[in-house]
């Protein structure tokens, strides 16, 4: 019988057990060598793409008591470290100023800046009670702390006349978790997200709960993260565009109702009706304190109350704001609850929703800034705190 010769390297030759490996290992090989192409590909055009996608959105500011600002080297955001442009200081003469401290939902998430319900507030009111200028201080992330200490240090210099503080559900969220969480995530990408630490003891809303739980939630996060794959662009380009078509369900439980106040976080908003608990009092103390810097600076003080998406069913039971006004009232406090007229609406949504990438339950859309902002006009009217037209 005659003897088979096959060339070097040439696989026919092998057993079948050994051709099939080396073909799975072809396989792996060449799918590896194109992942790895791609990362390199992803970071080279992260690199070139420089500018405000890249470049992080907050900044830490050394010992400066709110912690963190948004980024002024950013071309979105001016070097007063603001939304919209600067502001002069001193006040010009004849000016109505209107300074408006919050968080992402005030900055204007995913929205123009000109569509912000401090940006319509300014229009509806520029013009019919003289020159009008309503500063948007919103900083995503902040809560009341940051808000305080940032008007202490900070937004006093602008000499408004009224300051309205805007509070959202997760405003009261460990801060532990609502600052540090992506970072935990993405360790090594950009991120909107800051790894604080040193966090100062009143800024936490619940010591308790921040020493039992938060903490070590957040440390099994980062843990999570610590894999190659998961600090890979690739991982977090895949990751965001499976979110854009199949976005994460909310947090809702078994029921079908809605009781998570945040994405980071398992905390309920039935957690928030307690006015003794420690959260609670928490922000009824930081609301007094702005309340009272507020007035030291000869200026008026408001208060905004706005709702999570899941709150809009007239069904919905769980209301914070009930608490929340409440509180406002024993700090002599006006505050504007959003939330009947939220309900009454059946136009177009008033939240981001899917838009997002998630199933957003906190920022709203362009609507539901006009809607914030036309409620806000006549509260200030109905408070008497704008000028006789």
């Amino acid at each position: 019988m005659p003897m088979e010769y096959t060339r070097a390297g040439d696989s026919r030759g092998m057993p079948r057990p050994a051709r099939r490996f080396v073909l799975l290992a072809m396989v792996l090989t060449s799918v590896v060598l194109a992942l790895a192409a791609l990362e390199v590909a992803l970071r080279v055009v992260e690199w070139r793409r420089g500018s405000a996608t890249t470049m992080p959105q907050f900044v830490t500011c050394g010992d400066c008591p709110m912690l963190y600002r948004m980024n002024p080297d950013r071309p979105d955001v001016s070097a007063q470290g603001l939304r919209g442009g600067e502001y002069a200081i001193p006040k010009p003469p004849g000016t109505l100023r209107i300074l408006m401290l919050g968080d992402s939902t005030t900055y204007g998430f995913r929205v123009d800046a000109e569509a912000t319900f401090a940006k319509r507030l300014e229009s509806a009111l520029d013009g019919p009670y003289g020159r009008v200028e309503v500063i948007n201080a919103g900083v995503n992330g902040y809560a009341p702390y940051n808000e305080l200490q940032y008007f202490l240090s900070e937004g006093r210099a602008f000499a408004a006349d009224i300051v309205i503080v805007t509070f959202c559900m997760n405003d009261v969220a460990d801060p532990e978790l609502h600052w540090n969480w992506d970072a935990a995530s993405r360790p090594g990408t950009y991120s909107t997200n800051l790894a604080l630490t040193n966090i100062p003891a009143d800024a936490i809303p619940d010591k308790t709960y921040n020493r039992t739980h938060a903490r070590s939630q957040l440390e099994a996060r980062r843990r999570q993260a610590q894999s190659l794959w998961r600090k890979s662009f690739l991982h977090n380009f895949i990751d965001t565009r499976v979110n854009r078509i199949w976005p994460p369900r909310g947090p809702i439980d078994v029921v079908g109702r809605f009781v998570r106040i945040t994405g980071e976080d398992t905390l309920s908003i039935e957690r928030l009706l307690d006015p003794a608990s420690e959260r609670m009092l928490w922000l009824k103390s930081m609301y007094g304190q702005i309340a009272e810097a507020v007035r030291r600076e000869g200026a008026a003080p408001l208060a905004v109350i706005l709702p999570l998406s899941y709150q809009l069913d007239p069904a919905y039971p769980y209301l914070p704001q009930q608490v929340i006004a409440e509180q406002c009232r024993d700090n002599g406090l006006a505050c504007l609850d959003v939330l009947p007229e939220f309900r009454r609406h059946t136009g177009p949504d008033l939240f981001l929703g899917r838009r997002s990438g998630f199933d957003d339950i906190t920022h709203l859309s362009e609507v539901g800034h006009q809607l914030v902002a036309e409620q806000l006009a006549r509260f200030l009217v109905e408070q008497g705190t704008l000028p006789a037209r």
